[in-house]
C-alpha cells in the first residue's frame, strides 16, 4: 500500500470534533464528487467503499437518512471500484445543501473562520482529491481540481494555517501542491494524520541522513583522488631531480620533505607534516613540494630546448 493510501486509511477512521466541522468536511468531500445538480436526483460518486462510508456517516450525522447506493467497477489503467450514491431531488440532502449549514465552505463563500473547521476542510479535500508521494523523486503533495476557484480557495486556507503551497494551472485541471518535507509534515499534523506524520518524519530523517552520508563519501572520494594525483606528480618530480644529479645540491628542508614523500606516497600534506619533530605546518609542506615540482618542470624544459 502506498504512503498516500495509508494516510487516507488513517483519515477514514477519524470523526470531526463538532457538527460544524462535520459539515465543512462533508462539503469539501462532496464538492469534488457531485455528479449532477439542479432538477433530478443528486448523485455523489465516491472513489472507494471507505470513502463512501465516511460520506454517509457525515451525511447521517447532519440529519440525512434516505439514500440509495450501488457499487460498480470502473476500468482505467487499473481496475477501480467506485460507489454511486443517489439522493432524491427534493429530499433531505437537497435541504441540507441549501440550509446554510455548509454555506461557510462553498467556493463562493467567505474564508472558513474556525481553525477546527479549516482542518476538517483540508481533511475532506485530501480524501476527495489529494495524493502524496515519497519516492526517489522527492516529496510531493498535491490536490487536483477541474476549476481554478477551488484551488485558490484551498491555497487561502493553507496560508491561513501557515502552510506554504503553490498553485499551477494545466490544460484541463489545476493543481495545488507542496514539495518541502517540513510543509508536508505540518499538513499531516493539521489534518490529524499523526501516525502517518510520524512515519513520514522517520522516513525523511533516514533519507536526509543517507543523503548526508553519501555527500560526505563522495566528497572524501574526490579529495582522495586529488591527493593521489598530486602525490604521483610529486614522487615523479623527486625521481626526475635525482636522475638529473641535482638532489644532493638541494637545501636540506627540500630533500627532507622529498624523502618523506617517497616513503609515504599515500599521506596527505597534513599527515606528512606530522611525521617531523617538531611537526611542520601543512602549508609549509605544500610550498616545499611545490618547489620540487617547479624544479622538475624546469629540468624538462631545458631537456626539450
Amino acid at each position: 500500500m502506498s504512503f498516500g493510501r495509508q494516510v487516507k486509511q488513517e483519515l477514514y477512521r477519524l470523526s470531526p470534533e463538532r457538527d460544524c466541522c462535520a459539515g465543512t468536511q462533508l462539503w469539501a468531500m462532496i464538492s469534488c464528487r457531485l455528479e449532477k445538480s439542479g432538477p433530478g436526483p443528486i448523485h455523489i460518486k465516491a472513489g472507494s467503499l471507505p470513502e463512501a462510508r465516511l460520506i454517509l456517516k457525515l451525511i447521517r450525522r447532519l440529519g440525512v437518512t434516505a439514500v440509495k447506493w450501488a457499487v460498480s467497477d470502473e476500468k482505467r489503467l487499473v481496475r477501480h471500484q467506485v460507489v454511486m450514491m443517489e439522493f432524491e431531488p427534493e429530499g433531505e440532502l437537497k435541504k441540507l445543501l441549501s440550509s446554510g449549514i455548509l454555506e461557510n465552505c462553498k467556493w463562493t463563500g467567505g474564508l472558513i473562520s474556525r481553525n477546527c473547521c479549516k482542518r476538517s476542510f483540508l481533511r475532506g479535500l485530501y480524501l476527495a482529491s489529494g495524493s502524496i508521494s515519497t519516492g526517489k523523486g522527492g516529496y510531493h503533495l498535491e490536490f487536483t481540481f477541474k476549476d481554478e476557484d477551488p484551488g485558490t480557495r484551498l491555497a487561502e486556507v493553507l496560508e491561513s494555517l501557515e502552510l506554504k503551497s503553490r498553485v499551477s494551472g494545466r490544460r484541463s485541471h489545476y493543481l495545488v501542491y507542496m514539495k518541502k518535507g517540513e510543509d508536508i509534515s505540518s499538513f499531516l499534523t493539521q489534518i490529524g494524520a499523526f501516525n502517518a506524520m510520524l512515519k513520514f518524519e522517520e522516513e525523511r530523517a533516514v533519507k536526509e541522513t543517507r543523503g548526508h552520508v553519501n555527500r560526505l563519501v563522495n566528497s572524501e572520494s574526490a579529495n582522495l583522488e586529488k591527493q593521489a594525483m598530486a602525490s604521483g606528480r610529486q614522487v615523479h618530480a623527486i625521481k626526475l631531480i635525482k636522475s638529473a644529479g641535482l638532489w644532493k645540491k638541494l637545501p636540506y628542508p627540500l630533500r627532507e620533505i622529498g624523502e618523506m614523500r617517497e616513503v609515504n606516497p599515500e599521506f596527505s600534506l597534513g599527515e606528512l607534516g606530522e611525521q617531523f619533530n617538531p611537526a611542520i605546518k601543512k602549508a609549509t609542506v605544500g610550498r616545499r613540494l611545490k618547489r620540487l615540482e617547479d624544479m622538475a618542470e624546469n629540468i624538462l624544459l631545458r631537456r626539450k630546448s
